[in-house]
């Protein structure tokens, strides 16, 4: 029976989506899973930027979903997420909290089942590592907006890792990185570089940096990270989560039978023994086991007169047949006991060397060195035989491991006022700090005296403030009230009238910093809002003292990043108190809160500084509870549901917290698990090692399938001699039973 193949019987499509994380944008796939052949296809992808950072995540998300599902008429249920490293919490080695709550939001508000999060480095570290053959050694470098990290491989382990903000500058953000190395450590000579933009002209400045000696083996080789490369350590790493492989492509999962052993095909030649009628009275024992086999299944002959020639009223079972069988098997063994095993061992060397004895009594001196000879040889057979009969029978060992259907149990259940939590707080202080990475231009303004002319009738004021621009838009601003007179007329002698503009001297300042404002003396500039034929002006004298410089301030950016690390901060704090707390009960970490209640910067936004440091005190609040409470009610639920001849206990239930809920006003809390309970196969190991001892793999199978009414239980043998693996052998006096659950 194909557990991947529908009613119709034709392959199950399952689709799964592949969200790769960077900080400010993502790109999702599409991966056809193939259950028969293991393998995973890519069918789509869509690059997509974030609308505001991660905080509108799961709406740009969902988005992309929608549109895969309806451009291909899919629908998905799983998702598997790749990340940077710089996301990933280095002291803990977990996704850091801002990030982790924001991805099981996504998984919630899509209904997804997760398959996990993935280091995308390390994917491509086992795929290099795959495609070469080889172990890796080399640098690996990933960029992305926020953060640079390397990690070096050194026969195909990590020896390395560490990340910093990043900077305009390539070398100098890697020089910083690797001040961390252990002093002595010579870097590979390869460097594998991902993922921005610009890798082409960043591989190529770091080739021709004139790094220190003692840093590289040998001249680096810089290579980038293509596309499709990226692709296939996607599909391993998603291999891997689904299958449990570690390469994209693997043979059918169909059973492969081993070849028969010559004394195998012996016995699948014979025809079978034919079975009393399990309906005629057969004999059940406590584990359920109908077996009813010829006697010559047990590997040994029985004497006409053990046999009755009445019918029996009930089905022989396999124990009793191998019990009659051994009353009346080879008298090399009657009691069992080590010490008759070896008094017969004695007693038959002896009863050779008398017989030796007198042979050579009878034959005289001439033979008596060969038949010392033979006697020893004899005898050192016979002790062999002896010694290896007894260390088969009490020393040889076995496992019998019984393959069993899992029948698992799920439920999807709420716990509100069932459960009791525990509410802890502690107050947590930390401190961080950062490189600032703003720019600001400062200076000074450049200043002089205008003269402003009125050739209007009336006098004009012009108030504090008003523009003056020159033709290449300088602007200058007065710098307090002034008021021009009106123009003046005179009659000439001829009857002219002649005008004559008034004007007044005013003080400038120009409207931003800059030696750009530095303009000569009677460089003309028109009034703003005025006709330059009524109101104009003109320099009086140089307007100089304009200067800039560019300096570096705090920006909103380094404000951003100072908080992320403070948040890392206080995570790292509470996972170290949740060591502490872990005994009184299980975390749930969506009702952990975080308050900060004081914080303090060393600099304002855009202020000038090379560094800005932060110091926050915050009190977090954890929620605990009594995980054996939601077992011992979980198993009460499931209770109905085992199936016949299963137990289920606590330590087979498992749970996963998909939500919970605090109401602010009444303070009750409500959890929404998703649990699992796998129930084990009940087996009683002595009547099972009676039942079957001696049988071969097939048998064993067909009468574990005749128990349980249906088909698909396996079995498997464990034993040091090889050519017994298809068989339970039936000397062995130490067999183990366990028991698995089939893999689907």
């Amino acid at each position: 029976m194909n557990l991947f193949k529908g009613k119709n019987g034709k392959e199950k499509v399952e689709h799964i989506a592949v969200i790769l994380m960077r900080q400010d944008e993502g790109i999702g796939y599409i991966c056809k899973l193939n259950h028969t052949q293991k393998t995973i296809d890519i069918i789509d992808e869509r690059a997509f930027p974030y609308s505001n950072a991660w905080e509108n995540l799961v709406y740009d998300i969902d988005e992309l979903l929608f549109t895969f599902e309806n451009t291909h008429a899919i629908e998905i249920k799983k998702a598997s997420f790749f990340v940077y490293s710089h996301l990933i919490d280095s002291a803990t080695g977990d996704l850091k909290l801002t990030y982790l709550g924001i991805l099981k939001d996504i998984l919630h508000e899509n209904k997804l089942e997760s398959l996990g999060y993935i280091e995308l480095e390390e994917s491509l570290a086992k795929s290099y590592t795959n495609i070469e053959q080889a172990p890796l050694n080399a640098v690996l470098i990933e960029v992305d907006n926020p953060a640079i990290s390397a990690f070096v491989y050194q026969g195909g382990s990590k020896v390395f890792a560490h990340s910093v903000a990043k900077t305009e500058n390539l070398i100098a953000d890697l020089e910083e990185i690797f001040k961390h190395l252990d002093k002595g450590t010579l870097l590979p000579a390869r460097v594998l570089m991902y993922d921005s933009s610009e890798l082409e002209s960043e591989s190529h400045t770091i080739l021709t940096h004139s790094w220190p000696d003692n840093l590289f083996v040998q001249l680096p080789r810089v290579d980038v990270v293509r596309e499709h490369e990226l692709k296939q350590a996607i599909i391993l790493g998603v291999t891997e989560e689904v299958f449990g492989i570690s390469t994209a492509t693997q043979v059918s999962p169909a059973v492969v039978k081993e070849p028969l052993s010559d004394q195998a095909a012996e016995d699948k030649d014979e025809p079978a023994p034919e079975k009393p009628s399990a309906e005629a009275g057969s004999t059940e024992t406590p584990m359920g086991f109908v077996i009813g086999r010829d006697i010559k299944d047990s590997g040994s002959q029985v004497t006409p007169t053990t046999v009755s020639q009445e019918e029996p009223s009930q089905a022989t079972t396999v124990a009793d047949t191998y019990t009659e069988t051994e009353e009346i098997s080879s008298s090399s063994i009657e009691d069992g006991s080590k010490d008759n095993i070896f008094s017969k061992i004695k007693s038959s060397v002896m009863s050779i060397k008398s017989r030796f004895i007198q042979q050579r009594e009878l034959s005289g001196s001439a033979g008596n060195k060969k038949l010392v000879m033979t006697g020893l040889m004899v005898g050192a057979v016979v002790l062999l035989f002896g010694a290896g009969v007894a260390v088969l029978y009490y020393f040889h060992s076995a496992t019998l491991t019984v393959l069993y259907k899992p029948e698992l149990i799920e439920d999807t259940v709420t716990f509100d006022k069932e459960l009791k939590f525990t509410e802890f707080t502690e107050e947590f202080t930390v401190s961080a700090s950062v490189k600032t990475t703003g720019t600001q231009d400062i200076g000074e303004k450049a200043s002089g005296e205008a003269t402003i002319f009125n050739a209007d009738d009336n006098a004009k004021t012009f108030e504090k403030g008003t523009e003056l621009s020159t033709s290449g838009n300088l602007v200058y601003v007065l710098d307090s009230d002034v008021t021009v007179e009106g123009a003046t007329k005179t009659i000439t002698d001829d009857g002219d009238v002649l005008a004559s503009t008034s004007k007044a001297t005013a003080s400038i300042t120009a409207a931003e910093i800059g030696a750009k404002h530095n303009i000569k003396d009677d460089t003309k500039m028109s009034v703003d809002g005025f006709s330059d034929t009524t109101y104009f002006a003109r320099a009086s004298g140089a307007i100089s003292g304009g200067t800039t410089k560019e300096v570096q301030t705090a920006s909103k950016k380094d404000f951003t990043r100072l908080d992320g690390l403070v948040e890392e901060e206080l995570a790292k704090k509470s996972k170290e108190k949740l060591k502490e707390i872990s005994e009184k009960g299980n975390i749930v970490d969506e009702l952990t809160t975080i308050d900060k209640t004081d914080e303090s910067y060393s600099k304002e936004l855009s202020e000038e500084a090379d560094t800005i440091e932060a110091d926050v005190t915050a009190d977090v609040t954890f929620f605990s509870f009594d995980d054996s409470k939601i077992k011992e009610t979980l198993l009460k639920k499931f209770k109905d549901d085992v199936p016949s001849k299963y137990v289920l206990d606590e330590d087979n239930v498992t749970y996963t917290i998909v939500s919970a809920q605090r109401d602010e006003d009444t303070e009750e809390i409500t959890i929404d698990i998703e649990a699992v309970g796998s129930p084990v196969l009940k087996i009683d190991s002595d009547a099972l090692v009676d039942a079957v001892k001696g049988s071969s793999l097939d048998a064993i199978r067909s009468d574990l399938e005749k128990s349980f009414n249906a088909d698909g239980y396996e079995a498997e043998v464990q034993t040091p001699l090889p050519f017994l693996q298809s068989r339970l052998p039936w000397f062995s006096q130490n067999i183990t039973v366990e028991s698995k659950p089939l893999s689907k």
